[in-house]
Order: C-alpha cells, then structure tokens, then sequence
C-alpha cells in the first residue's frame, strides 16, 4: 500500500507539472471497455459480482486512450472493491449537451453526501476498506481526475449511501 501511495503521488505530481499530456487518437469504446472487463475478470468472479457492459458497439472517441483506459480501470476497480458480493456493476453511455459520457454504477456501498463533494480532492480523508476488507490508498479518485482534466474531459460523482454510486466521464 505505501508503494501505491507512493507511485500515485509522483504520478499525481507529474500532473502538476505538465508532465503528462493527452496523445489523441480514435479508438472504439466498446472494444476498449471490454479489455479492462476481461482484465478484471477474476476479481468480478471471486465477488459473484454481476457485469453488464452496455454501450454501443459504434462509440468512437477521439481521445487519449492510456488515461481513458487508466480512468476506466480505476473506478472499476473501485465498484469491485465497494459493491457487495452477488451485487452488480453496468456501464453504459449516454449524450449530454453534446458530450459523451461514458458511465459506470454499481449497487455498492455508496458515499455520504457531506463526502461527495471532495472525493476528487486532497480534502478527501474519506480512508475504508473494500466490502471484504479490500486495501485502498486514496489517491486513485484524486489522480483521475487529473487524467480528466489533461484529456479536456470531467468526471462527476452522483451516489447514495448504502444504494451505490455512478462516476460519468465526460467526453
């Protein structure tokens, strides 16, 4: 876990420093989305955790595809790590105001409001562990969102405690 926290804050400051920059090109969401289902496989079946992938098969993005894929793994991982055993996790897709987002809920623990607000900020102190008593450092939520920011793109948060939660990436 302190390599983690580790490797996330020299990620987290290269960031800051421009270091890291958005290389776009076009690639196939769906195609992309189904890679990092299949990578994330036997932890989805080790929590009997139910995986719908929804989006259409025809959703191209032009877009830096690492951090989309660094963005998507995350909060995957995530719904994993905080929905319960036999709960489920759909991601699907949607056109707001001309944008696309690509959206990912889960049936999960979900978080307090007065915590929503920050969980992409270093106000977040917001420190638990998975349903089974999976590890986390914090930083991923933080470091995303910095993705986001460097692909020109949002992520947004809309959750209820013990109902579950959706992260939207904007596109």
């Amino acid at each position: 876990k302190t390599f983690e926290l580790l490797e996330g804050l020299l990620d987290w400051g290269k960031t800051q420093r421009g270091l890291i920059k958005a290389s776009k090109l076009k690639f196939n969401v769906k195609s992309e989305l189904d890679e990092i289902v299949r990578v994330n496989k036997s932890q989805l079946e080790n929590k009997e955790l139910i995986l719908e992938n929804n989006v259409e098969n025809t959703l191209e993005i032009y877009n830096d595809q690492k951090l989309f894929r660094h963005i998507i793994m995350n909060i995957l991982n995530n719904a994993i790590k905080f929905t319960p055993r036999g709960g489920s996790i759909t991601i699907y897709s949607e056109n707001k105001n001309g944008k696309d987002q690509i959206c990912i809920k889960d049936t999960g623990i979900g978080f307090p409001n007065d915590v929503k607000s920050k969980v992409f900020t270093f106000d977040f102190d917001y420190n638990r562990s998975g349903t089974e008593s999976e590890k986390s450092t914090g930083m991923g939520l933080i470091l995303i969102s910095e993705y986001a920011r460097i692909m020109g793109a949002s992520l947004s948060l809309e959750s209820k405690e013990n109902e579950g939660s959706t992260f939207k990436l904007s596109l």
